[in-house]
């Protein structure tokens, strides 16, 4: 099968008029780029660039913040490794980490799916344009938490609601729309 391989990469030579850094890549001579985990970040920012088109500045940072923090917090575990060495379990140990922080921490499942689906996309994302052939569907399946710890906020009771949001003196700076908008 190799030298089928190789044999089929010599016709390709032969057949176009490849320079010498295409030969060199066809026949294996060039390495893929060590893409570590900080710099897969730095390129997950160029391969999206028509996710923040229509953003402005304060939204673009909105969205980019998550992102940042989330490999931020997969590196701090792990180190700046590059891409091509992540294993799965690497991704079960900050999965491990994040249910650690539920634990102890008092956070919520929620918050540990957005960092662990926010990484899955950053990785996936820059193996699919850079092509270092990740296994990713193996490195990265099923890591999110079961989200039954959610919480939903109670509501104003009735007695906040009048004795407290709508007592005249605090609404004294809002304009007559915005106190229509909150009756």
């Amino acid at each position: 099968k190799n030298i089928e391989n190789l044999l089929s990469r010599t016709d390709a030579i032969e057949k176009y008029d490849f320079n010498q850094a295409h030969v060199e890549a066809l026949y294996g001579g060039i390495n893929l780029p060590v893409v570590t985990l900080t710099e897969a970040l730095n390129r997950f920012w160029d391969y999206t660039k028509d996710r923040i088109l229509k953003k402005n500045e304060r939204q673009v940072r909105k969205w980019k913040n998550p992102r940042i923090k989330a490999i931020r917090n997969f590196s701090t575990l792990l180190g700046n490794k590059p891409l091509s060495d992540l294993t799965r379990d690497d991704v079960i140990n900050f999965r491990d980490w994040w249910i650690t922080n539920i634990q102890e921490e008092g956070y919520v499942a929620a918050s540990a799916n957005k960092d662990l689906v926010h990484v899955k996309n950053i990785i996936e994302t820059v193996n699919d344009n850079l092509k270092p052939n990740l296994d990713t569907t193996h490195l990265l399946k099923k890591i999110t938490l079961d989200e039954n710890d959610s919480q939903t906020r109670p509501p104003f009771t009735t007695n906040h609601i009048l004795e407290i949001l709508l007592v005249e003196n605090h609404l004294s700076e809002l304009t007559s729309d915005e106190k229509w908008f909150l009756y």
